[in-house]
């Protein structure tokens, strides 16, 4: 027998190995199934189990334009799905093979290049990323008043206020949207963890990242790695904005022009060092902002309308109900808060404006031009605090219920779903999620386990719940204007 003969005879047995292992594969894995299924009952929804804190089954994903719907597919989604994974692996193994063999014939040596492999080098190829449509341009949104209800049509007597019979017709027609962002982001490692698990539940592209200047290599907070490469890869794959160059305290002091250097400065660096997709212009890209700290007064609106090119909107003003009063929830009221508004509108009655240690007062903010996708806050019960409101954002849940060793802070998920449910009880304003990336390093390993786990809570949640979607600030905003216009 030839070099060719004996080489086709190989694939051959290697094709027919492969056939046998996938099928033993199947077969044992829907044997486990029905084992799991009459050993122990579904779990309930917004139970905690630890089992899920490392290992757990995706739920099914479907992608629409605009956003990521959360499909609900039962506690099994063995069954046919897994049968198709397996039919495409065969498919793809006796395609490879079969193609290898035809290279050989073709080419006629005894040596076959191996896919995947760049030359001499020896290391292995990233496939080529699709292009990426450009993301909405929000510069002719126009002014939109904040209110209760998300459509103007589900206020029926034009009250602004919910009856009973207008929340059935919001919950039937409103989806609970989740918004996921993230501060700093000055950690090569955090961004990794963030983009390996947001991507593995569907969400990674719709992320805010909200960038500080003087991460960036070669400037006073560098933290180490190819942070630079990084910051590239959130621009063509997610979203961005500005959080400052300093990220320092005093912002109830600082002078617009203390601000306009803070803003110019990183918005300078980013524009400078990365660079847009093909096709997009700074122009039309939704250039947005957060307060470092959430700390504010009516300069740094000031400052962000002398921003070139023009600031499309903020995220950092805080929301809840009751306002400043910090009214606690009451058994049996549902949780309303107003939407997304612009700032040339009267601004809501629970926004909690900031408060300023420099004049022990609250910050007053004039009319400005621009989008507030609001901080909705949650009501946490710590078990050694008193219960609060505190801003969305995870630095809170660190600092109020701490979190160490390698498992999950079970305290943590339980009441962060407490208020998910409430926002989707209630006039089903979008539940925000605020991260900081440096916050999970690789040393970080209850912090990672936490969020997992309630990503993982959020996808039950998900299968029980109707019309529970992960969706970007910026369309979020498109979807509230094309709502009003229909």
């Amino acid at each position: 027998m030839n070099i060719a003969g004996a080489l086709s005879m190989t694939i051959f047995i290697l094709t027919i190995l492969t056939v046998v292992a996938a099928l033993l594969s199947y077969m044992i894995f829907k044997a486990r199934e029905r084992s799991r299924k009459r050993a122990a009952p579904a779990a309930s929804v917004g139970s905690i189990n630890l089992i899920y804190f490392v290992e757990y089954t995706l739920p099914g994903m479907v992608a629409e334009p605009q956003h990521t719907e959360l499909v609900a597919t039962g506690p099994d989604v063995g069954g046919r799905p897994v049968l198709k994974y397996v039919l495409a692996t065969l498919a793809l193994a006796v395609l490879g093979t079969g193609s290898w063999y035809g290279y050989y014939l073709y080419r006629g040596k005894t040596a076959v290049a191996v896919p995947g492999t760049g030359g001499s080098g020896g290391g292995t190829t990233s496939p080529a990323q699709p292009a990426r449509s450009a993301p909405p341009d929000l510069r002719a949104l126009g002014s939109h008043a904040a209110s209760l209800f998300p459509v103007k049509s589900l206020d029926a007597n034009n009250d602004g206020v919910i009856q009973p019979e207008e929340r059935e017709r919001l919950h039937q027609q409103i989806p609970q949207f989740i918004v996921v962002s993230s501060d700093d982001n000055g950690s090569v490692q955090g961004l990794q963890w963030m983009k390996q698990e947001f991507t593995r539940r569907g969400f990674w592209s719709k992320v805010h990242f909200f960038l500080t200047g003087n991460y960036l290599s070669g400037r006073k907070n560098y933290l180490g790695g190819d942070i630079d490469r990084w910051w590239q890869t959130l621009l063509d794959e997610a979203y961005i904005g500005l959080h400052g160059t300093t990220h320092e305290p005093g912002a109830d002091e600082w002078s617009v022009k203390h601000w306009d250097e803070e803003n110019s400065t990183v918005n300078t660096e980013v524009r400078k060092r990365l660079k847009l997709p093909p096709g997009w212009t700074w122009d039309a890209y939704p250039l947005s902002s957060r307060a470092p700290f959430l700390m504010l007064t009516d300069t740094y609106f000031q400052s962000l309308e002398h921003l070139r090119p023009a600031l499309i909107f903020d995220s950092s003003l805080v929301l809840h109900p009751g306002g400043p009063i910090m009214v606690p929830p009451r058994a049996g009221v549902p949780r309303d808060v107003h939407w997304p508004f612009t700032l040339d509108t009267a601004l809501p009655d629970t926004l909690d404006p900031p408060y300023l240690p420099s004049s022990s007062s609250r910050a007053k903010i004039a009319s400005h031009p621009f989008w507030e996708f609001p901080m909705y806050a949650w009501y946490l019960r710590p078990p050694k605090a008193a219960a609060t409101w505190q801003p969305s954002m995870d630095y809170n849940l660190w600092k109020l219920y701490g979190c160490s060793g390698d498992k999950a802070n079970a305290s943590i998920v339980a009441h962060l779903m407490e208020n998910l449910k409430a926002h989707y009880e209630g006039n089903r304003v979008p539940f925000h999620l605020g991260l900081h990336a440096n916050n999970y390093d690789d040393k970080e390993q209850c912090k990672r386990a936490t969020i997992a786990a309630l990503l993982e809570q959020i996808a039950r949640f998900a299968q029980s719940h109707a019309r529970v979607e992960y969706i970007s600030i910026p369309d979020l905003f498109v979807w509230l204007k094309k709502m009003e216009r229909s």
